[in-house]
């Protein structure tokens, strides 16, 4: 029952994830100067957590799951419109540490990686001003901060990265070789 709540979680985190970018493209500001790659970029993080969570499902390695849920705590406080995913990540939080017992040096570490490059991968994207205005026949105004190219391949990057490490990291347990015999 407890796998089948962090898979729910995780797919919903998904879903929601992918539901940002029309409702960013939507919500964007008239001159459209951020363009499609922002709106990629912003729910990127989210997407990713929820992958994280499901491969921590399917490897059985609780704490990926906890990491994933871990960084939608500070990137769902951005919006009111994110908040709904608290539960989802509270969710995966407590049933990852419910399975949670003595994990391997890597894996803390390869948790600690996924956590905190989720969390920059979202920063990377809010903590540059970058101000614009802008003029159209009909109206006119400005933004104080923008997603820029730059920061959106920057955060897209890290995402990337996350899921690789995600993906890679601790796929298979080493072999144990039979010791030598001299």
């Amino acid at each position: 029952m407890q796998s089948i709540a962090t898979i729910v979680s995780a797919v919903l985190v998904i879903v929601a994830g992918i539901a940002l970018i029309p409702i960013r493209e939507i919500a964007s500001e008239p001159s459209n100067a951020e363009g499609p790659l922002s709106s990629v970029a912003f729910a990127a993080p989210f997407i990713a957590a929820g992958v994280v969570a499901l491969l921590g499902e399917y490897r059985a390695k609780p704490i990926y799951s906890v990491a994933a849920g871990v960084a939608l705590l500070p990137i769902s406080l951005v919006s009111f419109i994110l908040i709904p995913l608290l539960i989802p990540a509270i969710l995966v939080i407590g049933m990852g540490l419910s399975r949670l017992s003595a994990p391997s040096n890597l894996d803390i570490g390869v948790s600690i990686v996924l956590t905190v490059g989720l969390v920059v991968a979202f920063a990377a994207l809010l903590v540059h001003q970058d101000p614009t205005s802008w003029s159209t026949p009909t109206a006119s105004g400005s933004s104080s901060d923008i997603v820029t190219t730059t920061e959106a391949t920057l955060s897209l990057t890290i995402v990337a990265a996350v899921l690789a490490v995600a993906a890679l990291v601790g796929r298979h347990p080493r072999a144990s070789r039979p010791a030598a015999q001299t």
